[in-house]
């Protein structure tokens, strides 16, 4: 299968990136309706000699609709809309010798939402997660997402950590101490089918 996956999947950017090893990390088999596996893909960049993971998933339905399924997600604008998610690859790609749709985490067709959670708060929610810190005029420094569980086509659970500061209006008369300026919190996000 790495040599399969090494063939269908686009980079983003041009690149070269050799699949190094493919670990199948889960399986879930619907019978009569479809088939899916999350494989967890070593990848090596040969200029540079730099290595990380990426999780892609395999879909194959019932009935030969994975190809229906490319078709229709390559025609949709979602897909191309977030920029700052963690993959290197194209979103969706079709391997034709298994009907297989494969798509590189965090996109997933049955959870359309996943790259925006990933790429950080979604600008509808901030007001929402700030005003957890209490009174005041709060901007959100740093987002951190972390996946906590991933089950391909099913549900993602993501461990979401801001670090937020007072929002500057006007210099302080002194400087307060970061443990008065910086705070954190986390929240979890989930997303199902």
């Amino acid at each position: 299968m790495r040599e399969v996956l090494q063939r269908h999947l686009r980079p983003l950017d041009k690149g070269t990136y050799r699949v190094r090893e493919c670990e199948v990390s889960h399986v879930c088999y619907r019978h009569a309706t479809h088939y899916v596996v999350l494989y967890t893909l070593r990848l090596g960049e040969p200029d540079t000699g730099q290595e990380w993971s990426q999780r892609v998933s395999g879909v194959i339905q019932a009935g030969n609709k994975s190809r229906w399924i490319w078709e229709r997600l390559r025609r949709s604008s979602s897909a191309s809309e977030v920029s700052d998610v963690s993959s290197i690859f194209e979103p969706f790609s079709y391997i034709p010798d298994l009907d297989m749709l494969a798509q590189a985490f965090p996109y997933d067709h049955q959870l359309p939402a996943l790259p925006l959670l990933m790429a950080g708060s979604p600008p509808e929610r901030e007001p929402l997660l700030l005003a957890r810190f209490g009174t005041g005029d709060w901007q959100a420094k740093e987002w951190d997402v972390e996946v906590v569980r991933y089950l391909a086509s099913l549900r993602a659970t993501l461990r979401l950590t801001v670090r937020v500061q007072p929002r500057r209006h006007a210099a302080p008369p002194r400087p307060l101490p970061r443990a008065c300026t910086d705070r954190s919190a986390r929240a979890f996000a989930e997303e199902y089918s």
